[in-house]
């Protein structure tokens, strides 16, 4: 947070981790799928329990098969939960009206694990 926005040519990724920035991200978002979009937030648990295999599946209705979906994660993690979704390095790896299949390309979380859920739509 902090950084001023920009428009997706200035978006800059940095393999680190340190130079990728949420506000630009969203300007870029938002550039790429049209001026007028719809953004819908929900907070998940990713129960430990639910897992098949190494993906897991998130149902939202707003999701569609042309949504940019992303995963972030909530401010107020444990550093127990924060280490098991970096462990985790999820991705978004499958998408359908409805639902969108996260799959951990590392650890297989072991704990429940709260997230957000973005969704942007374009409006038609």
């Amino acid at each position: 947070g902090g950084e001023t926005p920009g428009s997706a040519d200035q978006v800059t990724f940095d393999p680190t981790g340190t130079g990728l920035f949420s506000t630009n991200v969203q300007d870029a978002i938002i550039e790429i799928l049209g001026k007028t979009t719809t953004q819908y937030s929900t907070d998940v648990t990713l129960i430990a329990a639910n897992w098949s295999g190494n993906r897991y599946v998130v149902s939202n209705n707003n999701i569609k098969i042309s949504s940019f979906v992303y995963v972030d994660i909530p401010d107020d993690l444990t550093q127990t939960q924060y280490n098991a979704v970096a462990s985790a390095n999820l991705a978004c790896v499958n998408q359908t009206s409805g639902s969108v299949t996260l799959e951990a390309f590392g650890d297989v979380p072991t704990i429940d694990l709260p997230i957000t859920i973005v969704v942007q739509n374009k409006n038609q």
